[in-house]
């Protein structure tokens, strides 16, 4: 969680790496990209409050939970995401979308096991079907992608679907223009307002910059800081194993989890193993307070003592229980930025 973060993030400080080329830290470049491609908001238009509602608990809104969200949810819209397997507590997520109250649109490329619960499924387009332009995730150059295929159906882009809406619910279609073109010219407007900063190469932490505290010391802890200290849990006696779930080689998130699965068991290291008197290949019962999954062992001795491990991204036809590794993740906030605690699930596991 956000504890191992910060931990990790003051190592090269503990370890006093600064001073030379490649020393130091940076946290993440994916704000590098400078081109902003939003729209302008109206002039003389007032901005309405929006509400904030965290990824996290849109389960609880589903269901309707008490003091969830200020008023009961009507419709739930679903654009390039498979909340069904990838959002934390699988077993209240599916509980929410089961909810025959609330009108469901789901707009995808494929019929996902979130589209199965959807009253209406519009068809989205593939990266291979559209002229786009991508910005960037860590680089500074905007991708000019290029169609290589007609457009299959009827399908359409995000940003088309997005005027489309807009148009219906009374908006200006001018307001609303997803032409690439049209994005292309805005871009190409911005190509003189870059600005270097600093030379390349004379940006070594404790040379050209420094901390901005008075002393030009660095501190890994302050008390006004926005973020708490590290903190160790113990583990949980009636669930010691941790279990995680982080990608493969065969997903983006689930994507191509339906056509491509990793492997579906659970890997645990041979001394916890052994505990169990567990053998590889065996059926296991993976088990917490939310859920139970039947699946199968595989004996990995790369994993820690303590740690097991499920694949990212599984579908729910995956599984005879119709559950993934997300139905053990809880949907608390984690200490930093509110994030979800996948990888705080804990477990034990039993045969079968």
């Amino acid at each position: 969680g956000g504890s191992s973060v910060l931990a990790v993030l003051g190592l090269w400080l503990v370890a006093g790496h600064f001073g030379t080329n490649g020393s130091g830290i940076l946290a993440s470049a994916s704000d590098g990209f400078s081109i902003d491609v939003h729209a302008q908001w109206p002039n003389g238009v007032a901005r309405l409050p929006r509400r904030t509602l965290n990824m996290n608990h849109v389960g609880r809104v589903l269901r309707g939970d008490v003091d969830a969200w200020p008023v009961a949810a009507k419709v739930f819209l679903v654009q390039g995401a498979n909340p069904a397997v990838t959002a934390v507590d699988q077993v209240g997520m599916l509980a929410g979308l089961a909810n025959e109250e609330i009108f469901s649109i789901v707009h995808d490329q494929v019929m996902t096991d979130t589209a199965k619960f959807a009253d209406v499924v519009l068809p989205a387009t593939t990266h291979f079907e559209v002229h786009d332009l991508v910005g960037s995730y860590g680089s500074y150059t905007a991708q000019v992608i290029a169609p290589v295929i007609e457009r299959v159906g009827q399908s359409r882009t995000n940003s088309e679907f997005a005027t489309g809406l807009a148009i219906r619910l009374g908006f200006d279609a001018a307001e609303f223009n997803s032409e690439p073109q049209f994005i292309a010219d805005r871009i190409v407007a911005q190509r003189g307002e870059s600005v270097q900063l600093r030379a390349i190469g004379s940006t070594v932490q404790f040379k050209d910059t420094w901390p901005t505290f008075a002393d030009k010391r660095a501190r890994l802890f302050v008390a006004e800081s926005e973020l708490p200290l590290p903190k160790f849990r113990e583990p949980d006696e009636k669930y010691p194993l941790t279990l995680i779930s982080p990608a493969t080689s065969h997903t983006i998130n689930s994507m191509f989890a339906d056509t491509d699965p990793p492997r579906v068991a659970v890997l645990m290291n041979p001394q916890d193993a052994e505990r169990r008197k567990l053998t590889d290949a065996q059926r296991v019962v993976v088990r917490n307070d939310k859920a139970s999954l039947e699946i199968d062992l595989v004996i990995d001795e790369t994993l820690r003592p303590g740690v097991c491990f499920i694949p990212k991204g599984l579908w729910l036809r995956a599984t005879k229980s119709g559950l993934t590794s997300n139905a053990f993740a809880p949907d608390e906030l984690n200490d930093l930025a509110s994030g979800a605690c996948f990888n705080d699930a804990r477990v034990e596991v039993t045969m079968a």
